[in-house]
């Protein structure tokens, strides 16, 4: 099986990570700081059919979506699940670092709920 780690910076280099990507040809790919909006997108590019997401953070006030880590697989899972670790937070919440205070809080503080927080599985 072929694992990829990777740190995509959000949208910033999809002109050169999708390819990579693509002929790389991973079985698994664990991806950070990856936009929700954009695993359309990397799944029409891919065989990585099956998805796993979970948000994290957004650093804008006009950024709709937040970012988080997504696993992106050739193989469907069997079971998902989301196990909180980040010194406190309940899953539900997204940190909000839109402004410069709220950059050096914790989880505990500077939350705002956001409807996409759910996990999502999704099956192209």
């Amino acid at each position: 099986m072929r694992l990829l780690s990777l740190n995509v910076e959000r949208s910033a280099h999809l002109d050169r990570f999708i390819p990579f990507l693509r002929d790389t040809a991973p079985d698994v790919a664990c991806l950070q700081e990856l936009v929700e909006s954009d695993i359309a997108e990397i799944q029409a590019a891919t065989d990585l059919t099956y998805c796993h997401f979970v948000a994290m953070a957004r650093f804008s006030p006009d950024q709709a979506a937040p970012f988080g880590v997504g696993i992106l697989s050739r193989h469907a899972f069997r079971t998902t699940n989301l196990s909180v670790y980040a010194g406190g937070g309940d899953g539900g919440t997204v940190i909000d670092r839109a402004s410069p205070e709220s950059r050096f809080a914790t989880i505990g503080t500077q939350q705002r709920k956001f409807d996409s927080l759910r996990t999502c599985s999704t099956r192209r």
